[in-house]
C-alpha cells in the first residue's frame, strides 16, 4: 500500500478492492496493490494524492474524493476525469475538500464539502445546492459531511454544521435544527 492509513475500502464488482489513502489510490487485485497518484500536469491522473471517500457507480466506475476535488476513475479508458465546485463565498480549497459522496437509488453521485452538488449519471449534468438565507428550506449554511443514501423515504442524511440534515428528493426540501416544521424529534 501507498500508507499505513486508509481513509476508505471499497469492493468493485470485479472482486477487486480500492482503498483511499493519505497518499494516493490503491487497487488491490488479491496479490498486488496498484498505486494511483496525482502526475504534476497530467489531467488524466488524481487531482490530489489525498484520498478520502469512494464508490463505486452503476457503470462499474470508481468515484474517489480527495481534498483537491473529486475524480472519477474510467476503467474502460484507464484515466480519471476530474470535477471541480465552485462557492461565491468560499474559497476554492475549501470547496473542493470532499467531505461526503454518496449515490442514490437512480444512480446519481452526490459531493459534499460547503454545499452539496448531485451529478446526473443520465444527463452528464451537475447541479448544485448552496444556502440561501431567504430560504429556510435550502440547504443549511457551513459543512456538510457524512452523506448517506436513504432509499426508505428517498432522501440523503448528512452531518450539518448545528445538527442532522435531511433533504427530501421528491420536494427538493432540506430539513434540520433550522428548518423543522413536523417537529421530527430528531432535529430536536
Amino acid at each position: 500500500l501507498s500508507s499505513d492509513r486508509a481513509n476508505a475500502v471499497i469492493q468493485d464488482r470485479e472482486g477487486f478492492y480500492w482503498i483511499a489513502t493519505p497518499d494516493g489510490l490503491n487497487r488491490f487485485d488479491g496479490s498486488n496493490c496498484k498505486i494511483f497518484r496525482n502526475i504534476k500536469n497530467d489531467s488524466n491522473s488524481l487531482s490530489h494524492n489525498h484520498c478520502i471517500n469512494l464508490l463505486e457507480d452503476d457503470n462499474g466506475d470508481i468515484w474517489i474524493g480527495t481534498v483537491r476535488g473529486l475524480n472519477r476513475y474510467r476503467k474502460s479508458e484507464g484515466r480519471f476525469e476530474r470535477f471541480f465546485f465552485h462557492h461565491p463565498d468560499i474559497s476554492f480549497d475549501r470547496v473542493n475538500s470532499c467531505k461526503g459522496l454518496a449515490k442514490d437509488n437512480a444512480g446519481n453521485i452526490w459531493f459534499s464539502s460547503y454545499g452539496l452538488w448531485q451529478f446526473n449519471t443520465r444527463t452528464g449534468t451537475w447541479k448544485q445546492f448552496l444556502h440561501e438565507s431567504t430560504n429556510p428550506a435550502s440547504v443549511p449554511s457551513g459543512i456538510l459531511a457524512f452523506l448517506t443514501y436513504d432509499p426508505v423515504n428517498n432522501g440523503l442524511w448528512m452531518s450539518g454544521a448545528e445538527s442532522f440534515v435531511f433533504l427530501d428528493m421528491s420536494s427538493g426540501k432540506f430539513y434540520s435544527k433550522s428548518h423543522n416544521p413536523g417537529e421530527l424529534t430528531i432535529f430536536k
